[in-house]
């Protein structure tokens, strides 16, 4: 569903704005609740713009000597706006009813946020993943088995579209028909990385991708931490699975910190370096512990029931319950298995192709297996 709840003159203004130097969502608002239109700015003067608060002398002389470029504006931005009437992207300002109300509350909320994907997919439930681009095997399958149970639980998965935690974020979100929203630092016209094309292009179909840049905006590494705070602000709890001390997922932790949200870590091995700032988020009681999806749901009292399978409702034979015993989190090989239930390496297989079919178990490259 598209939403664009702003008209061509009021977005023409709105950007024009937004493209002067110094002029941050607090500076735009109160500007715009006194001159609402670019009608009405034209006929304002220095004096009449140093009044406004937040506004200094310089600052007002920027605006006045932008109005001349205004053409510019309108037909660079007119070209955008029908660019996303024509590609079904929605364009929703700081003032619609449509604007995510959490995202209203921080101190620097984006003016306008573009969108594109089922916009249903967002609610007050959801909960950020974020951490390293660079994860251990150790990170990416605790990242797998969160994110599985969170969306088994009808909680929606936010991240960044980044590579590494991120993507395996949303893939797994998807995988397991769950809701994801990926906040992105360029325009939605240019999807960063590009190996993230195709995901980008999932995600539209079950949840959403949203941006604060307007189109053509490249990935300049400084958009990214300002990404960071929509990340946190659109979600309940952010949760932290890897990261280096000055990782971007340290950024975005802190910036949870800062509005209030509820930060999460798992613990990690204290010789990996992907670990130390989740160890050290946890050391420093700045994030809680956190060791299943379970442990969050319960802190933050949705009391969800966890969607375990019940090994004893399915047909599983003496060997397959055998190696649910013997799997854990550690990829184990086949030979190793079939050693420990004395079978065949082919019986052994078949057993466990039984399993990964039921969801319990994943075989990794190289014929080795964890447990889910």
């Amino acid at each position: 569903m598209q939403i664009i709840d702003i008209e061509l003159e009021q977005f023409i203004y709105l950007n024009f704005l937004l493209s002067i130097k110094s002029i941050g969502p607090k500076r735009l608002i109160n500007i715009i609740k006194k001159y609402p239109s670019i009608v009405e700015l034209r006929k304002a003067n220095n004096k009449h713009l140093e009044n406004i608060d937040l506004l200094s002398n310089i600052i007002a002389n920027y605006i006045l000597s932008s109005l001349s470029n205004y053409f510019k504006y309108e037909k660079l931005f007119s070209s955008h706006y029908d660019y996303c009437l024509k590609n079904n992207i929605s364009i929703i300002p700081y003032w619609s009813e449509k604007y995510p109300k959490q995202l209203s509350e921080i101190d620097d909320p984006p003016i306008l946020i573009y969108l594109k994907g089922d916009i249903t997919s967002y609610n007050e439930n959801s909960i950020a993943i974020v951490g390293t681009r660079n994860p251990t095997h150790y990170g990416k399958t605790q990242t797998e088995i969160l994110t599985k149970d969170l969306v088994n639980n009808n909680i929606t998965i936010v991240s960044g579209l980044a590579l590494g935690i991120d993507t395996i974020a949303h893939n797994t979100a998807l995988k397991y028909n769950g809701k994801t929203i990926a906040i992105i630092g360029s325009g939605l016209d240019i999807i960063y990385p590009s190996q993230n094309k195709t995901l980008s292009e999932k995600i539209i179909e079950n949840g959403i991708l949203i941006s604060e840049y307007s189109l053509g905006t490249q990935p300049n590494p400084e958009n990214f931490p300002r990404r960071n705070r929509i990340i946190s602000a659109l979600s309940k709890a952010v949760l932290v699975i890897e990261t280096r001390m000055n990782g971007g997922a340290i950024i975005t932790a802190k910036i949870a910190i800062s509005q209030n949200k509820k930060l999460y870590a798992i613990p990690g091995n204290i010789s990996s370096e992907m670990s130390d700032g989740t160890n050290f988020l946890i050391k420093t009681n700045k994030a809680k512990l956190i060791t299943s999806a379970n442990d969050i749901i319960e802190d933050l009292g949705l009391f969800a029931k966890m969607d375990k399978k019940d090994l004893s409702k399915l047909s599983l034979g003496i060997f397959e319950l055998e190696i649910m015993n013997l799997l854990n989190d550690e990829p184990k090989h086949i030979d190793d298995v079939a050693r420990n239930l004395n079978l065949s390496t082919q019986d052994t297989l078949v057993s466990l192709l039984n399993l990964e079919f039921e969801g319990l178990i994943k075989q990794l490259p190289g014929k080795y297996f964890i447990k889910l």
